[in-house]
């Protein structure tokens, strides 16, 4: 996994990041698909910690697999079945995890990207007689 991305990088599509083959990279897509398509099927989700753990390691390590998660996950309609359809709550809990783990990783790097409007200053209410 490579660190190096430059903050004005041009954000590439989700075709780019699959065709990459990359070592990291090919074992971060097959430990997520293990985890939404298998894992989280499956009864016995006790080595569902560990595997977000692992995952969490991964992402930390490479933005551009952060990048690759995040868009795989609504492209796939993982964010859609496991956050809003799955029943199983530590499932959605885990998932969310990832989530919020990716999107805290690229935050810094990414952030220039979405301007914020300054905030107006605050006023007080209008006094009702």
């Amino acid at each position: 996994f490579s660190r190096d991305v430059h903050p004005a990088a041009p954000l590439a599509p989700l075709a780019a990041f699959n065709e990459m083959h990359d070592v990291g990279m090919c074992a971060l897509r097959l430990g997520c698909h293990f985890v939404v398509e298998t894992l989280a099927h499956a009864k016995d989700k006790s080595l569902l910690p560990e595997w977000v753990r692992m995952l969490q390691m991964w992402l930390h390590r490479s933005p551009v697999a952060c990048r690759w998660f995040l868009l795989q996950s609504e492209a796939a309609g993982w964010v859609r079945s496991l956050l809003l359809a799955c029943t199983v709550s530590e499932m959605r809990e885990k998932f969310a995890q990832l989530l919020l783990h990716a999107a805290a990783v690229l935050r810094p790097l990414e952030l220039h990207l979405y301007p914020i409007a300054p905030l107006l200053p605050e006023t007080a209410p209008p006094v009702v007689v």
